[in-house]
């Protein structure tokens, strides 16, 4: 997060049954129980936020809730030999995938650090 936390709105909530009495909108569950792929997931939502949820890397998300909310939840397919990705891998690949679908919104096409021609003017 270098250089990019000031950029970040973060809130906490003491537990899970906090935060979904808080928040409104779509809910996602990342599990390795999952049936679907994040690309058969419609991330645009009209009706409003979207909350991708992520469990702890040793446990996951609880067994009930995800019972209770099968539908809404999928996994990463990748080799059946690995037990696991790195969960900080795993939010990076979805998260594109839902930015992706909306259309990257509020994202850049371009670079604006160096210039979108900083390599055209680049002389080596």
């Amino acid at each position: 997060a270098t250089n990019h936390l000031e950029h970040a709105s973060i809130t906490t909530y003491p537990n899970l049954e906090n935060f979904f009495s808080k928040r409104k909108g779509l809910f996602f569950y990342l599990t390795r129980y999952g049936k679907k792929a994040p690309s058969d997931i419609d991330f645009h939502s009209p009706e409003g936020d979207i909350y991708l949820v992520f469990g702890k890397e040793s446990t996951g998300l609880p067994y009930n809730l995800l019972k209770d909310n099968l539908e809404v939840c999928f996994r990463l397919p990748m080799t059946p030999e690995a037990r696991s990705l790195n969960l900080s891998n795993c939010v990076s690949i979805v998260l594109y995938e839902a930015r992706r679908q909306q259309g990257f919104p509020g994202m850049s096409f371009l670079e604006v650090q160096k210039g979108e021609n900083f390599l055209e003017s680049f002389d080596i």
